[in-house]
């Protein structure tokens, strides 16, 4: 089949029966780089479907499932799948989908595997420091190549997490960029992240 771009599905009230429809159209028929499924009714069942479909497929660079409430279990079964993908995943956005630290456990097994990715992106959910922790200890320590990490508006993060922070940034030289804004972390703990952040080269930090 023919390599394709981009499909956008997004707020198309989508819900989990739709799922078996795209796996065959943009996985199997279409074999697109980029799916975008934001702000859908798409749940943990959905995202086993989608994990299912990943099975065999090569040609999926990112997947956007932003504002799906697929919680810890359906991030759990992407992380999986993609632990296992044999193409080159560049870009996974799960924002607002209401995962926790459960989820962080399987997604720093799936961080380790990847040597490509240009963002994971886990806005807006309810991580907290050991979540973080980790994430960052596997972005340290397994030289994976995850180029930002985006962590913007997950309340529960403090000065709890700012040693994994910094061990992250300092350990892992294919890091360039951390998006923390609207997180709980003091001005110190702040600090602390901007010096380390500004002995690496090209290195930026977003509050």
């Amino acid at each position: 089949a023919e390599l394709y771009g981009t499909v956008c599905l997004d707020n198309m009230q989508l819900a989990d029966r739709d799922m078996d429809i795209v796996v065959q159209y943009a996985f199997e028929h279409k074999r697109c780089r980029v799916v975008s499924l934001r702000n859908n009714n798409i749940t943990a069942l959905g995202a086993s479907v989608l994990a299912d479909g990943l099975d065999g497929d090569r040609a999926l660079k990112s997947l956007t499932l932003d504002g799906n409430r697929i919680l810890d279990a359906g991030a759990e079964q992407l992380a999986k799948a993609f632990t296992q993908y044999q193409g080159r995943l560049f870009v996974l956005s799960l924002d607002a989908t209401g995962m926790t630290d459960v989820a962080c456990d399987h997604l720093a097994d799936m961080v380790a595997t990847k040597f490509s990715m240009t963002r994971l992106s886990l806005r807006n959910n309810e991580i907290s420091d050991r979540g973080v922790r980790v994430l960052c200890e596997r972005i340290a320590n397994s030289g994976c190549g995850v180029g930002g990490l985006d962590l913007s508006g997950n309340k529960l993060l403090t000065d709890g997490c700012v040693d994994a922070l910094c061990t992250a940034i300092e350990g892992n030289v294919y890091l360039h960029s951390l998006f923390m804004r609207d997180c709980e972390l003091s001005a110190t703990g702040r600090e602390r992240v901007r010096l380390v952040a500004a002995r690496r080269q090209a290195f930026t930090v977003h509050w």
